[in-house]
């Protein structure tokens, strides 16, 4: 087959997958299409890639400047999502309160201008990354936020996976590429192996979490094509995932799945609290173990990885040869500004990071940013713990990605990182309950569990922790 028909053949299918899954769901809001838009270039690539639009001439350093034309496209959209946010009349103190941690961080983040080698660079970084948090409250402020986000994840997937696949199989130029050492990888509609193992593994846990959600007493069941839809879609997925051997991603997707369906297991079931205790046992115990056994070179080699992780370790260890300030760091995204790679058995190699998260906020901030990262993940863990105790799927979808979180930033960097992963994270954990606004003809308010019952048709989703209250507009 031609790869033009190939592509052209695909469309059908993406609007068959979507019109499908359609049948069943709520209507949904027009202010969806901004996130959705926001998770496919997070996904894939920029847009000026795809469009062949290159970046401003006579710039000396392009890791700098960045693309103009996508400078501009992203500040349309943080502009939108703000204008649709203040439309809902966000109450921005009680927000700010309610995510003190995550204000925190970022506040952290944006003085390290101060000793930066380059400030304005520096804080055109950090403005992209409070970008997203705006995307994010466009979600959480939806009448029912869990259906908006599990809606807007089926859409990315119905049109990334389905691309990938052709990209992979009829566009080699696009859909395959080849490592620093020369081993050829599936990357889809993404630039690395490794991340399109967090496209499908964001994405895959969502749509695992919404197969198998429909059949508890909370939600309505799923009917026949929305099942069929995510189940297919879903296939291509996993499919995907095991081409492109990335193995942090499938660790995470198996452990992720086990703590969303964990509650379809009797004795988890019963007591939720014992998933949760599984969960703080196992790396003690496995350090442990490590430590008197050496069964991580065991488990290594079980997955084909070398003791090096893939060479990680090196990358660690050529970085001390280039140390930064071990108080304030280099400054937010500066280190591989300043250092443009790393030597590595008398070789030098064009690296961007260090397949670390904790060390790369290290380099960022130095050890006050490692507090501020404990102190964030601190509160992410005893509120998404406390959601997953509620037997909720918003709670298992949260502490899963916290989990997921704390296991993929040991080989790869996603934090205060532009990916779908650090978009989930926090996407679970910001916290917006106090809020007023408009939607739909009716003003949703803050309030204990209300004593007389409301229309289903009119408050967010029963698995939604916040409980509302519903008065006249």
């Amino acid at each position: 087959m031609k790869p033009a028909l190939a592509l052209i053949l695909c469309c059908p299918l993406v609007i068959w997958l979507w019109k499908r899954d359609q049948r069943g769901r709520l209507p949904s809001s027009k202010a969806l299409w901004l996130p959705l838009f926001w998770l496919l270039v997070l996904g894939s690539r920029p847009v000026s890639w795809w469009l062949g639009i290159g970046g401003s001439s006579g710039v000396t350093d392009p890791d700098l400047e960045g693309n103009a034309f996508d400078r501009i496209l992203y500040l349309v959209q943080v502009f939108l999502a703000i204008c649709i946010v203040a439309r809902r009349e966000i109450d921005w103190m009680a927000t700010i309160r309610q995510n003190k941690a995550l204000v925190l961080f970022f506040l952290f983040m944006l003085a390290t201008v101060l000793w930066a080698e380059y400030p304005f660079v520096v804080f055109k970084r950090w403005f992209k990354e409070i970008g997203g948090v705006f995307v994010i409250l466009v979600l959480l402020t939806e009448v029912n936020p869990l259906d908006a986000i599990k809606t807007t994840f089926a859409r990315c997937a119905y049109i990334l996976f389905p691309l990938s696949i052709v990209f992979m199989k009829y566009f080699p130029d696009i859909g395959k590429a080849y490592s620093k050492g020369g081993l050829p990888m599936i990357t889809g509609v993404t630039d690395q192996k490794n991340s399109l193992g967090v496209l499908i593994l964001v994405l895959g846990l969502v749509l695992i979490s919404t197969l198998f959600a429909g059949e508890t007493r909370e939600e309505a069941p799923l009917t026949k094509g929305r099942r069929l839809t995510i189940a297919l879609t879903l296939a291509m997925g996993l499919w995907l995932l095991f081409l492109s051997d990335s193995k942090t991603s499938q660790i995470c997707l198996a452990l992720g799945t086990m703590i969303v369906l964990g509650h379809r297991l009797p004795w988890l079931k019963q007591s939720p609290r014992r998933v949760l205790f599984l969960c703080i046992a196992v790396l003690p115990l496995c350090l442990l173990a490590d430590n008197l056994f050496n069964i991580s070179d065991t488990f290594l080699r079980l997955i084909h990885r070398t003791p090096t992780l893939t060479e990680r370790t090196l990358i660690w260890q050529a970085i001390k040869q280039n140390p930064v300030d071990p108080v304030t760091g280099a400054g937010y995204m500066m280190y591989w500004d300043l250092h443009k790679g790393l030597t590595i058995n008398h070789q030098f190699y064009d690296i961007k990071s260090a397949h670390n998260g904790y060390l790369e906020t290290y380099l960022d901030g130095g050890i006050l940013g490692l507090f501020t990262l404990a102190i964030l993940l601190l509160s992410v863990g005893w509120r998404s713990g406390r959601e997953f105790l509620r037997g909720t799927e918003y709670g298992r979808l949260s502490f899963a990605f916290f989990v997921i979180m704390l296991l993929h930033n040991i080989s790869e960097a996603s934090f205060a990182r532009l990916s779908l992963l650090w978009f989930a994270f926090l996407l679970f954990y910001i916290d917006v309950r106090q809020w007023p606004f408009m939607a739909r003809g009716v003003i949703y308010e803050e309030r204990a569990i209300a004593d007389t019952p409301v229309p289903t048709s009119q408050v967010p989703s029963a698995e939604w922790p916040r409980v509302c209250k519903v008065t006249s507009a």
